[in-house]
């Protein structure tokens, strides 16, 4: 029973993402569809106009490519973190942002069994620290190995830091840390490196992405559909992190030219469309991807 709990919490928080962005596609579509009251899970919603019913598909992508297993452990450990802080008003008006330690192109990521610890030492140190009622920025770099001679020479260059005998689960996987201190702010959850890397558009992901959808199309979502109802395919960018954000033209282009050639050669889905920056209010572009051709919409 103590585990069914997140699981719940968490269908919940993602239906209410799902049902933001479809809300801002609507609106940029701007042609007189609704999400209708039938809770559909299969494809994620059912929208409709007069008598007509169209199947709503929703598939995120993100540009960490290789770094995408990662990525998730990361958002994982950062709602951990924030979950704890923000509760806790002797710490919650620092903002946390932690730089890993990376090692061969790979994020030293702490495992889980590590959290509790890394919690405790990020907690100690905000604590710590000496701050009046105006906003203020602190800086460490962390040391795994170090000597007194070594902390000396970092200090003459101005320079604060941190070591392994003070902060041993925080200095073995991260290479730096700042706390950003503002009176009237309560923290959000933290910010990492991993969270703002740019890897690149992985136009490989994206269509292992789309065919799973295809294949789920062609076996579930059209069952669940009117005969003569379309199924439309939404697939969005969020803009958060910064990663998420293909605000280059080139590099979008790339991944919308991508998309229309992997869903033309199924034609499973009826129409297909690109919402950038879509968890992120007032911004954000839609686009045409199938069957029109690639064209820009609106936004």
């Amino acid at each position: 029973m103590t585990n069914a709990a997140p699981r719940v919490r968490h269908k919940t928080n993602q239906k209410e993402s799902e049902t933001m962005v479809a809300n801002k596609f609507l609106s940029l579509l701007d042609d007189g569809w609704i999400i209708s009251d039938d809770e559909s899970e299969c494809p994620d919603f059912v929208l409709t106009k007069g008598t007509r019913t169209v199947g709503l598909e929703l598939t995120s992508y993100r540009e960490q490519g290789a770094h995408n297993e990662a990525d998730s452990r990361d958002c994982q450990l950062c709602q951990f973190i924030g979950d704890s802080w923000r509760k806790d008003t002797s710490v919650n008006h620092f903002q946390l942002v932690l730089s890993y330690r990376e090692s061969n192109d790979r994020f030293l990521l702490p495992k889980k069994s590590c959290w509790n610890e890394l919690l405790d030492e990020v907690r100690s140190l905000a604590r710590s620290l000496v701050h009046s009622d105006e906003p203020i920025q602190f800086s460490f770099d962390l040391f795994e190995d170090t000597d007194e001679k070594f902390e000396q020479f970092v200090a003459r260059q101005g320079r604060s830091c941190l070591t392994a005998k003070d902060y041993p689960t925080l200095c073995r996987h991260f290479r730096r840390v700042v706390l950003l201190y503002h009176p009237n702010v309560v923290a959000d959850k933290p910010t990492t490196s991993l969270s703002t890397r740019w890897t690149g558009a992985d136009t490989s992901e994206l269509q292992r992405v789309l065919e799973g959808k295809i294949k789920k199309a062609m076996e579930e979502y059209r069952a669940n559909l009117p005969t003569d109802a379309e199924l439309w395919l939404l697939i969005h960018n969020d803009g958060w992190p910064m990663s998420a954000n293909v605000s280059i033209d080139s590099i979008l282009k790339k991944l919308l030219q991508t998309a229309e050639s992997v869903l033309r050669s199924s034609g499973v889905f009826a129409r297909a469309y690109w919402l950038t920056d879509a968890l992120i209010q007032g911004f954000g572009s839609l686009h045409s991807v199938y069957p029109s051709g690639v064209k820009k919409i609106s936004g």
